[in-house]
C-alpha cells in the first residue's frame, strides 16, 4: 500500500468471488489483520473510491490468448424499498408479486 500511496479505507476481495462473497471495506490495520486472519489465499486490493454510482465489468479471457473481451457491463445499485406509509413489507412486496407483469 504505502508503494502505491494507497491509504485506508480500502476494499479486499477474494481473487475468485461473486456478489460480493468476502468484499468488505477495511478501515484500519486492525480491521485488515481480522480479514488477513480468515485465510483467503488470494485478494485484489482496491483504493476505495467514495462515489455514489458503481460500474460492474465482467472481462474474460480464455488461458494461452493475448486478448479477452466484456462481456458484460452493469450499474451497481443499493436495493431500497418505497413504502405506502402504512402497509409492511411484506403486504406490499405480495402485492407487486401478485401484479400481471
Amino acid at each position: 500500500m504505502s508503494q502505491q500511496n494507497i491509504r485506508f479505507p480500502i476494499i479486499l476481495k477474494p481473487d475468485r468471488g461473486e456478489r460480493g462473497w468476502q468484499v468488505e471495506k477495511i478501515r484500519s490495520e486492525e480491521e485488515l489483520s481480522r480479514y488477513l486472519a480468515k485465510g483467503v489465499d488470494q485478494l485484489l486490493l482496491q483504493e476505495f473510491i467514495p462515489h455514489r454510482l458503481e460500474y460492474g465489468i465482467m472481462y474474460a479471457r480464455l488461458p494461452g490468448r493475448r486478448k479477452g473481451r466484456i462481456t458484460s457491463l452493469v450499474i451497481e445499485e443499493q436495493l431500497s424499498v418505497t413504502g405506502d406509509g402504512t402497509s409492511t413489507i411484506r403486504v406490499i412486496s405480495d402485492n407487486q408479486n401478485s401484479r400481471p407483469h
